[in-house]
């Protein structure tokens, strides 16, 4: 009997190899280069002068820089909230639909394609000339929510993709009420994805510049918002070393919410 065969080759050729190695030193250089110029005792961002973990401990002292990073973790931790109780019925009432479901999943992922200039400044006004909100912490949730919404309702729909509809339509005939139907046999299937989202939603907004930048007020600056201020002084070490703590960050975030993803 003869074995299938897929049409592929068994073994890449070597332009294909060098390729890939091309690309993934283009990826990784720049990165690599900013972590071990994190490490540089010279006070110039670009040059190398001996090993020390200098510029890590000036970042725990900066005091400016902690409070940004406290402006950045209560957004990302409201805009998250807000993304998960809004995005998962949303992703549940999507999958139960019979007609316009791809208009209204391109309604709920429109955040996502537009640029962030046009939220930010179709926000700011909204929230700022419409309702009179000043400028600051509230509106900088609001934008950073949307973008929440967005993922979580495409991680939890795909999660949904897989799940047997008749196990619900059971628990509603035995007489489970909606929440006791979710909370037994709709959240163990989703958790995954719903974990997955949180954390996706939390590093995105840890990382966004555009809608903080246009949507923040006095007192409201963020993590990305002061290294953007930080570059524009003066290019020193400390500002590299900020660069790996977000990356890290964002990194095991993003790579914990594919773990998640990925879970049967």
């Amino acid at each position: 009997m003869k074995e299938r065969t897929t049409g592929l080759p068994r073994s890449l050729p070597w332009w294909l190899h060098l390729h890939g190695a091309i690309s993934a030193a283009f990826l990784l250089l720049p990165v690599l280069t900013l972590i071990a110029f994190s490490f540089s005792r010279s006070p110039s961002a670009l040059k190398w002068g001996g090993f020390t973990f200098q510029w890590y401990l000036q970042l725990a002292g900066n005091e400016r820089l902690l409070r940004a990073a406290e402006n950045s973790a209560i957004i990302a931790a409201a805009a998250t909230a807000i993304g998960l109780l809004l995005g998962i019925p949303a992703a549940i009432g999507h999958a139960r639909l019979h007609r316009s479901r791809h208009t209204v999943a391109a309604t709920l992922t429109l955040p996502l394609m537009a640029p962030d200039i046009v939220a930010a400044l179709s926000l700011k006004l909204w929230c700022v000339t419409l309702f009179s909100m000043a400028p600051g912490l509230p509106p900088m949730i609001l934008g950073h929510s949307l973008l929440a919404i967005a993922y979580t309702f495409l991680l939890v729909s795909s999660r949904l993709q897989r799940f047997d509809w008749n196990l619900t339509d059971a628990a509603r005939d035995l007489g489970a009420s909606p929440w006791a139907t979710f909370q037994h046999i709709l959240f163990p299937h989703l958790w995954p994805s719903i974990a997955g989202a949180a954390l996706l939603s939390f590093g995105v907004s840890l990382d966004e510049y555009v809608i903080s930048n246009v949507l923040a007020g006095p007192g409201s600056s963020t993590v990305p918002i002061e290294t953007a201020s930080m570059i524009r002084k003066s290019f020193t070490p400390e500002i590299n070393a900020l660069a790996v703590c977000l990356l890290v960050l964002s990194t095991s975030l993003a790579l914990a919410a594919l773990r998640l993803q990925q879970r049967k």
